[in-house]
């Protein structure tokens, strides 16, 4: 049987295989995040630790050309919640505390749809998640991760793409500027010693990690001046240069168990 590139494009995007395709995802990744948030994650955070999150609080400057962080509330109250099948709303305005109550499965037969821009906040909102952890190079050192979230309600694609990628772009009817809705994943790890001296930035680069030194790539005694990239928002360290900088995309998936433990 002949089934034409047309008709296998649609086939591949039909929601009950999205849905399938979640599934999936949420079964490899799902129990080993949660079963790392309950041993790890900091809650309550101490005032000790709020004082360290707000004393590193990174800088982001965003081109010109792009889109602005948003409040995250925001774009949840102007979004529906329809069934992934029929498309029917489920739920009018939703809310983060709405979301977190449904399970995985529920959450994969689901998907939100905003018919508008969500305008930017000024200033924006930076979400922070904070863990303990041991440090890498020695396992009787505990060390405090310090995770800053920045929020946008478009993220595109790279600003420079190959040929091959621009009509594979072109063909499954994307927008290079405006590629998805919401951009969550935009976000930097910052990593302190015992003695809460800053060691690691680790900033998340088109679906990779990138992990930099303090006192090697950076200054170790201020807090990392970062630039989010023009249209696709990911985030590189500043160079503190008045002209656009081109950086590499990473492109081939080769490393990506490096980045489920």
């Amino acid at each position: 049987m002949r089934i034409s590139i047309c008709s296998l494009c649609l086939l591949l995007f039909l929601p009950s295989a999205a849905i399938a395709e979640c599934r999936t995802f949420a079964g490899w990744v799902l129990s080993a995040k949660t079963a790392y948030f309950e041993k790890h994650r900091v809650w309550p955070v101490s005032s000790q630790q709020k004082q360290l999150a707000e004393q590193w609080l990174p800088q982001l400057y965003v081109h010109p050309d792009s889109g602005k962080p948003i409040n995250f509330s925001d774009y949840l109250s102007a979004a529906q919640l329809h069934n992934a099948i029929t498309g029917e709303v489920l739920e009018q305005s939703v809310t983060a505390q709405s979301l977190a109550k449904m399970s995985a499965d529920e959450q994969c037969q689901t998907y939100l749809k905003v018919k508008r821009e969500i305008s930017p906040s000024s200033p924006a909102p930076v979400y922070v998640q904070i863990f303990v952890d041991k440090n890498p190079a020695d396992q009787n050192e505990q060390w405090t991760w310090i995770k800053y979230n920045f929020v946008f309600d478009q993220s595109g694609l790279a600003e420079k793409l190959s040929i091959a990628s621009r009509l594979g772009a072109l063909f499954t009817g994307g927008g290079f500027k405006n590629w998805h809705r919401l951009d969550i994943h935009t976000a930097a790890i910052l990593a302190f010693d015992s003695q809460h001296r800053l060691r690691l930035l680790t900033l998340a680069q088109h679906n990779h990690a990138h992990t930099f030194v303090a006192g090697a790539h950076f200054s170790a005694t201020s807090p990392p001046i970062l630039v989010a990239a023009k249209r696709s928002n990911e985030l590189y360290l500043d160079d503190l240069n008045a002209e656009p900088v081109a950086h590499r995309v990473v492109t081939s998936g080769a490393d990506i168990q490096y980045l489920i433990d």
